[in-house]
């Protein structure tokens, strides 16, 4: 059994050091989402002055099937495969991560959106 765990740590993970869990890729994606609220809020009060605007992004309900391997040579960064549902939609997501003040960060990600059944 513990053999059995083993492979699949290591299997998932090229290093321990270059691997972010399950709540860490949550975490970045959150984090991901925030500056697009921010991001797009601040772009329709220049277009729109004087209207409201309300934008809402689905939380990550899961994060799964996560394989990262080193990108840079460096500790910190890693590039990683993962997938992660929201709402209704699954999707599968490539990554490169980097460990800033110990929390990880999206720096680019490629996503691929499929409706779940």
């Amino acid at each position: 059994m513990a053999a059995r765990l083993l492979m699949a740590v290591a299997m998932r993970c090229t290093s321990p050091e270059v691997c972010p869990d399950e709540e860490a890729i949550k975490a970045a994606i959150q984090l991901l989402d925030d500056q697009f609220v921010v991001d797009r809020t601040a772009q329709h009060y220049r277009n729109n002055p004087g209207t409201i605007v309300f934008i809402h992004v689905p939380p990550v309900d899961r994060v799964h099937d996560i394989e990262c391997g080193s990108s840079t040579g460096s500790s910190v960064a890693a590039a990683c495969k993962f997938s992660f549902d929201r709402k209704n939609y699954r999707y599968e997501a490539m990554a490169e991560v980097t460990l800033e003040e110990g929390e990880w960060v999206i720096n680019n990600m490629l996503t691929i959106q499929r409706r779940r059944r």
